[in-house]
């Protein structure tokens, strides 16, 4: 499937150079799973009331019953092919292997009645649809409409080096377990992780035409970026003999990758979080542990990729949770994490834009910045000349 949907996206990419396509399908595939559902459904407020007041012993087995009714439903089944079968979610499906076609068909099938164990509260997000699907079925296309992405490209052009740099296809979902991502020269855009997330709860679906496209454009700046800036690069990890300098030269290039896209549309309480001096101590010192361990021979390559991985969720997610409590101990922490999931201070993104920020401010900061996007490898040694030895916040590569 990887492999197909490589040679599809390849193959179409060139028909997009000049005018960018902006893909709502998956949005509206997803609605009419949901419009079949409800369909099906038609007396959900009275079986609702009926299975909640069932004793807790009952009530698994009667959403068993209702997710079997949609299982056995050709016409729902149908339309989840359709649905996954459009090319964001063939994106999505690619980029993130913990929510395979099987999980998400199970989290459509428990709807309306049951929001299941889902990753990113994807079943959340659909049951809540489920009941504004008219709402947001008219906004997204209007407010697509309103996206201006040669300005997203103006925005990504400024962290650049001069020349053409074309506009990519963008393809959106309505989902929740990501945000934005690149692939192979296409972007995939989140509307609820990026937009609808940060809208409380209670008034989530009102006055939707309120919503800032500027603010789209900013995050598809950043999406721009890394699709613009990977054809830059003239040094690549992969081609590195020794296991242990590839692995310290993709991080790096990760780091740069991302620190320099940020500058495109961090800000806010995002910027505030990466740059809190906590959370970079925590980040440097595992940094520094875990670039001992692997220089010294203790941690295999096996080990050392677990850790990238590892710390975009739990330890991010607890570096956000010990800023908040630091900043207002009084205030609802979990619904602070909840709304501002995506600005978790992960390693990467933290010590990616706490290093290009440093590098910026020398005198010949924005040429130096440049010149990482060609040779990211150089990142480490670029950081610690710009901070000195007397800095506590230094690579020990």
């Amino acid at each position: 499937m990887l492999v197909a949907l490589s040679v599809f996206l390849l193959s179409n990419s060139a028909v997009f150079a000049e005018q960018a396509k902006l893909d709502v399908e998956a949005v509206h595939k997803l609605l009419d799973v949901l419009d079949a559902i409800m369909d099906k459904h038609a007396d959900y407020a009275s079986e609702s009331a009926r299975i909640d007041a069932m004793p807790e012993t009952e009530r698994g087995s009667a959403l068993e019953a209702k997710a079997s009714q949609n299982a056995s439903d050709e016409r729902i089944n149908a339309l989840i092919d359709t649905l996954h079968e459009t090319l964001a979610y063939r994106m999505y499906f690619s980029q993130f292997r913990y929510t395979t076609r099987e999980v998400h068909r199970r989290v459509l099938l428990a709807l309306p009645y049951a929001a299941i164990s889902s990753p990113g509260g994807i079943s959340h997000n659909f049951k809540e649809l489920c009941f504004h699907r008219e709402a947001v079925r008219a906004w997204v296309d209007e407010v697509v409409g309103r996206i201006d992405v040669k300005r997203s490209r103006d925005v990504a052009e400024m962290w650049l080096p001069e020349g053409q740099y074309g506009l990519p296809p963008v393809h959106f979902v309505y989902d929740g377990s990501g945000d934005a991502f690149v692939q192979l020269g296409h972007v995939c855009f989140d509307l609820f992780g990026l937009v609808m997330r940060e809208r409380p709860p209670a008034v989530r679906f009102e006055d939707l035409s309120a919503v800032d496209a500027h603010r789209i454009e900013l995050v598809l700046a950043h999406e721009f970026h890394h699709v613009f800036a990977r054809r830059l690069r003239q040094t690549h990890s992969s081609k590195l003999d020794d296991w242990r300098e590839r692995l310290k030269a993709q991080l790096a290039e990760r780091m740069v990758s991302e620190g320099v896209a940020m500058r495109c549309n961090v800000e806010g309480l995002r910027r505030e979080v990466m740059e809190d001096p906590a959370t970079l101590e925590f980040w440097f010192a595992q940094l520094n542990t875990k670039l001992a361990e692997l220089n010294a021979g203790t941690l295999s390559e096996e080990q050392w990729q677990h850790w990238i991985s590892a710390s975009y969720q739990q330890p991010a997610r607890e570096r956000l949770k010990d800023f908040f409590t630091r900043k207002d101990a009084d205030a609802d922490i979990e619904h602070l994490m909840d709304q501002h999931a995506p600005s978790r201070p992960s390693l990467i993104y933290t010590l990616g834009w706490w290093m290009i920020s440093r590098v910026l401010e020398t005198p010949d900061g924005h040429q130096r910045v440049m010149q990482l996007l060609a040779t990211p490898d150089r990142l480490f040694m670029t950081y610690n000349e710009t901070v000195g030895d007397a800095s506590a916040l230094r690579v020990e590569f």
